[in-house]
């Protein structure tokens, strides 16, 4: 039996899916694999900055200056882009008072399984596991009630499934982000998602202003 779809597609709407401008949050939990969607994401072309850190997040909105700084790169790069994104894995704090300067959002929503999640989260951060459990409890339900408040395109990602079906889940969001996906670049992006720890970008000669950008991402 063929096996059915590596994703889930979120109230889409064609006029959005379409549209010549578009933006993608790419969200989900602390040590929740975000990390590894961005990077296929940036690969299909996905712009999601230049100056980001180890993990992808774009240092304008990862060292958060304050909304107004926020404001002001959303609108620089609306002027640059057509289609671009940022990846973040909590950015309820601020993303309330940005929404409205966002052209045509589209969210990709990146889940793990809650343990795996809960245990990285407790070893990184230095807590307990039941806190850990609970923050993890808390924020998946601040994310879902989000998308269901904003009713906007979102395409569910799950972690695992990128590492079991990395193929399926890398043309899903291929068609999520209206961008291509021959076999060459499929297969690029599929062998380099492999469970490991951070390793330097620049040994892989992978573009991005910083060299020390992760090639290989473990949440846990």
């Amino acid at each position: 039996m063929p096996e059915g779809p590596a994703t889930i597609v979120w109230n889409e709407d064609e006029a959005s899916r379409l549209a010549p401008q578009r933006t993608f949050l790419i969200f989900g939990l602390r040590r929740g694999g975000t990390t590894s969607v961005a990077l296929a994401a940036r690969e299909l072309g996905l712009y999601l900055g230049e100056q980001y850190a180890v993990n992808l997040e774009d240092q304008e909105f990862r060292e958060f200056k304050g909304v107004d700084s926020i404001r002001a790169t959303i609108a620089a790069r609306n002027a640059a882009h057509d289609v671009w994104g940022w990846k973040h894995p909590q950015p309820l704090r601020y993303f309330e008072t940005i929404y409205d300067d966002l052209r045509n959002p589209r969210f990709i929503f990146v889940t793990r399984d809650m343990t795996a999640t809960a245990l990285g989260i407790a070893k990184r951060e230095v807590m307990t596991a039941d806190a850990a459990i609970n923050d993890v409890a808390t924020v998946l339900g601040r994310n879902l009630a989000l998308l269901r408040q904003l009713k906007r395109p979102a395409l569910f990602v799950s972690y695992e499934k990128l590492l079991l079906r990395p193929e399926a889940v890398i043309r899903e969001m291929a068609g999520f982000l209206g961008m291509a996906c021959d076999e060459a670049t499929c297969a690029r992006i599929t062998g380099q998602i492999v469970p490991g720890r951070y390793q330097p970008e620049s040994r892989y000669g992978w573009r991005g202003k910083l060299r020390d950008t992760a090639r290989i991402w473990l949440t846990s």
